[in-house]
């Protein structure tokens, strides 16, 4: 091989090389992963009651493992982002606005307990794979109970209604309800909050025994729902 083609299979690998270092992974076929763990930020409580919204004056506690990691751009289209959500099993219907994660690295739970959180760091409704995640207060010592006050009390079967941003309704049927400790949420992460496997819609809270010291319960309430 001459000394010229030497040089170019040189400035070639560079090129290459360079290039793996600045593109975005999903132009070299590598996806973000889920949250390593997540967490839902849960204000302090006064009087040892439950949990209260968040305020200018109160700094939330954050419950759970470590800071989840940064996830894919959400799949879907823009005007599929969930804006109001309906459980008529429950009585409930709730607006929904969007959330991200507080300085922690919990997710953040809307101040106003009737009111319940996308996370956009998940996927659109109209997304073909992945965990539509929606977050909620149960309760609060000052406002009462809130939108996510009895989510424990779904049952596989039961028919959920989500409508986006266009207004369209999209619907979804309940497929699990369970009970994870803090302690042991991170374990189940990746299929609360995973960009990947079958579309789900994924209804989050806190729920189980309440820890007076602490101000916050001990668990989080996980309903697992699917297209219907």
């Amino acid at each position: 091989m001459t000394l010229l083609k030497r040089l170019g299979w040189a400035l070639a690998f560079v090129i290459i090389a360079a290039l793996a270092a600045v593109l975005p992974a999903h132009f070299l076929g590598a996806g973000s992963p889920p949250p390593a763990a997540a967490m839902i930020s849960e204000p302090a409580t006064e009087g040892g009651g439950p949990p209260q919204p968040a305020n200018g004056a109160t700094a939330p506690q954050a419950n759970g493992a470590a800071a989840p990691q940064a996830v894919a751009q959400p799949a879907g289209s823009p005007e599929a982002i969930p804006r109001q959500i309906a459980l008529p099993e429950l009585g409930v219907q709730a607006p929904v606005i969007e959330v991200g994660l507080d300085e922690a690295g919990g997710v953040v739970v809307p101040d106003d307990v009737t009111t319940v959180g996308w996370y956009r760091g998940s996927v659109s409704l109209d997304s073909l794979a992945g965990s539509t995640v929606i977050v909620g207060h149960r309760n609060s010592a000052v406002a009462g109970s809130g939108a996510f006050d009895n989510l424990e009390g779904l049952e596989a079967g039961d028919r959920l209604r989500v409508v986006d941003e266009s207004g369209t309704a999209h619907r979804f049927r309940v497929s699990e309800v369970e009970m994870v400790l803090k302690e042991d949420f991170a374990s189940i992460v990746r299929e609360a909050f995973g960009t990947d496997g079958a579309h789900r819609l994924t209804l989050i809270t806190c729920g189980g025994d309440f820890d007076s010291a602490a101000g916050s319960y001990l668990s989080n309430v996980i309903v697992t729902a699917t297209p219907a």
